[in-house]
């Protein structure tokens, strides 16, 4: 087996790790589908809300005039039944008056009601709508409170590495780390690989028997012929 293979194999290890954190950390997304949910019951509720407040607004608008309507037939009425007039004109002019806003109040009523009982199935609507957002925002809360625990673990386990890959670094032979590292340019983090059986541990292909004596035996590098990583067979 080729001198400093050991070594490098356990720093491929030690990049293999630093791989998986980093996938991990990457994998990290802030809660995205929590996010995405909790955004999904605001819009939700964001619509029922406005189609309530339509309504709200048209109810106290129609209040509002028939509280004016009401006044003016108040003040008619007054008039009417005050013994001040006695014209007969004026009293009958007083009186129309007074019916015709009490129609126009009965109208309104009646827009009132039917409004009413529209603003009721939307305020059933609303209020499990709303439970479903605070109960999206403490879900979102807790996976993002989670995530960043997990992130401060997987990060401290990065540093650690690092400081181990220095060290592991620094064992292997100059022109084998080069060799390694320009492997690992070509095809990805994984630099050398150890032989499963008689196949290659990263592409699975069957190597030839020549091939697996020469990397037990031979004191020069042999590669995959298929994927070109450093096969490496422990002792």
């Amino acid at each position: 087996m080729a001198e400093g293979l050991k070594e490098l194999y356990e720093l491929q290890q030690i990049d293999s790790a630093l791989q998986r954190v980093k996938k991990g950390i990457e994998a990290l997304d802030g809660g995205a589908a929590a996010a995405k949910e909790l955004d999904r019951h605001k819009q939700a509720l964001a619509a029922k809300e406005s189609d309530l407040r339509k309504l709200q607004r048209e109810y106290q608008d129609l209040e509002l005039q028939v509280k004016s309507l009401d006044k003016k037939r108040t003040d008619a009425r007054f008039k009417l039944y005050g013994g001040k007039i006695h014209v007969a004109k004026e009293l009958e002019s007083l009186e129309r008056e007074a019916k015709s806003l009490s129609q126009q109040i009965d109208g309104l009523e009646t827009k009132m009601l039917g409004l009413m009982e529209a603003m009721e199935p939307l305020e059933a609507e609303v209020a499990p709508l709303r439970a479903a957002v605070s109960e999206a925002e403490a879900g979102l809360a807790k996976v993002r409170t989670e995530q960043q625990s997990h992130r401060n673990l997987l990060s401290g386990q990065h540093q650690g590495l690092l400081s181990q890959r220095e060290a592991a670094a620094a064992k292997v032979l100059a022109p084998l780390l080069q060799r390694y590292n320009q492997v690992r340019q070509r095809t990805g983090y994984l630099g050398v690989v150890k032989v499963d059986g008689s196949t290659c541990g990263a592409c699975h292909m069957t190597l030839p028997s020549l091939t697996l004596r020469e990397v037990r035996e031979s004191a020069t590098l042999r590669s995959c012929d298929g994927c070109g990583r450093i096969l490496y067979i422990p002792d």
